[in-house]
């Protein structure tokens, strides 16, 4: 008994006294990392998991999603230094003004640099991971071949014909979950376009094993076949730049369908003025209920764009962007972010936030009515769900015709019903808790 009570004793000492020791280097490294520069003020937590637990408790909270971040700025300013995932040297910014000037000097004071495991989900040479001259090439790629011309002829066309047949299987099954269908719609869409794949039981497959459908590569009259004609790049490179816009163009799309049928069920109003604007650009063109739409009819949607621009707001499927300093950068109040450290520019935190947007978590489409009328809405850096600069997303308009030419489609066809009480976390991600299930009815029957 005695040699027990000993043994308990010693290995609990040796584990305070370890402790102790780790404590000690972590400051000793902490110091060392940090001297000569003033700092942003902020706490580095504890020792290797710093305020991890504690920014993913507040991120988790379906009532105060901005509980970490507001806790702090109170504390510390919009500018804070924290210690998150791993990254002892990292700084968090709220404030829209630096969060803007960080995003247009990429390439001069910082580069993109995101966490170890995102990048090897998104692969060594997606978007995000690859900087200079080859993301720029790359980038002006995914432009071009977003452009204007295909956007306005062949996307219109392939986006349509294809939510009508989509819709029609949706009619069939009666009731679906919704996240989970606009999940497969999209990533037939973006198959299409990026490697001329049809609907089929192969993009099937794509959507439950994302990571084996590079073996389903094929050259057609696609985007693929169009990359590797001009034999700029590496076979690797193609495959990694293909499979982020696949991930990219299809995951966050989708959710953000989901989502804005979700914000329109429970916002009845918003939905009959949506309603009546649908209905309307039908009469006026005389045609039937499930004709395609022209690019002219989409621009004259302005109530639909003020629902897209709430929906990306409110949603924030992609709420956040990881910067690295490559040389020291001066800020408001004599603080230094030393070159090597972490910026994490939060655009959710702005997005949710009072100062910024009154009633933040309140879905309100007519916020943006005067906004969009006085052509103001590029100039808002307290609105940038597709981030800035060198690094703004190439797919931002697809992504708007992509919802707009949804929201018409499926609020013209269908009315809806929920099937169960959901609710929208933003842990880990944006995302609907349980898909969003649904029954459809068509509109026929409304009368």
């Amino acid at each position: 008994m005695a040699e027990t009570v000993t043994y308990s004793w010693l290995a609990g000492f040796v584990c305070f006294v370890l402790t102790m020791l780790l404590l000690q280097l972590y400051r000793i490294v902490w110091r060392e990392d940090s001297r000569g520069y003033n700092l942003p003020p902020g706490s580095s937590g504890w020792p290797l998991i710093g305020e991890t637990l504690s920014f993913m408790r507040g991120i988790n909270s379906i009532s105060q999603p901005r509980q970490f971040i507001q806790n702090r700025e109170q504390r510390y300013g919009k500018i804070f230094r924290t210690n998150l995932f791993g990254r002892s040297r990292m700084i968090v910014s709220v404030d829209p003004e630096f969060n803007k000037y960080i995003l247009q000097h990429e390439g001069r004071l910082v580069q993109s640099s995101y966490l170890r495991p995102f990048r090897k989900l998104i692969g060594k040479y997606g978007l995000l991971s690859v900087y200079g001259d080859l993301q720029k090439k790359l980038h002006g790629t995914a432009v071009n071949f977003l452009r204007f011309e295909r956007l306005s002829v062949h996307f219109m066309e392939d986006i349509q014909n294809l939510m009508h047949s989509t819709f029609a299987q949706w009619q069939a099954k009666g009731h679906i979950h919704l996240h989970h269908e606009c999940h497969q719609f999209v990533l037939n869409l973006m198959a299409k376009q990026l490697l001329d794949l049809s609907p089929s039981k192969e993009t099937e497959e794509i959507g439950k094993a994302f990571g084996d459908f590079s073996k389903s590569f094929v050259v057609h009259n696609d985007f693929l076949g169009e990359l590797l004609k001009e034999d700029l790049h590496s076979e690797e490179i193609i495959a990694d730049f293909v499979l982020f816009l696949l991930f990219a163009g299809h995951e966050t799309s989708a959710s953000t369908m989901a989502f804005a049928i979700k914000f329109l069920t429970d916002c009845p109003q918003a939905l009959r003025e949506l309603k009546a604007e649908h209905n309307a650009l039908i009469k006026r063109k005389g045609s039937p209920r499930n004709q395609n739409l022209t690019w002219d009819d989409y621009q004259s949607l302005k109530f639909t764009q003020c629902v897209i621009n709430e929906t990306h707001r409110l949603a924030n499927v992609a709420p956040a962007v990881f910067r690295e300093a490559i040389a020291d950068i001066k800020i408001e109040g004599g603080f230094v972010i030393p070159k090597g450290w972490s910026v994490l520019v939060l655009m959710n935190g702005i997005h949710l936030d009072d100062k910024y947007h009154s009633s933040p978590l309140k879905f309100d489409p007519w916020r943006w009515q005067q906004i969009l009328e006085n052509n103001e809405l590029y100039k808002n850096p307290s609105f940038m769900p597709f981030g800035g600069g060198l690094r703004l997303c190439p797919g931002m308009h697809l992504a708007k015709l992509e919802l707009g030419l949804f929201l018409h489609h499926f609020i013209t066809k269908f009315r809806w019903e929920p099937l169960d009480d959901d609710k929208i976390s933003y842990f880990p991600v944006s995302h609907l808790t349980k898909g969003f299930p649904i029954r459809l009815h068509p509109q026929e029957q409304m009368n």
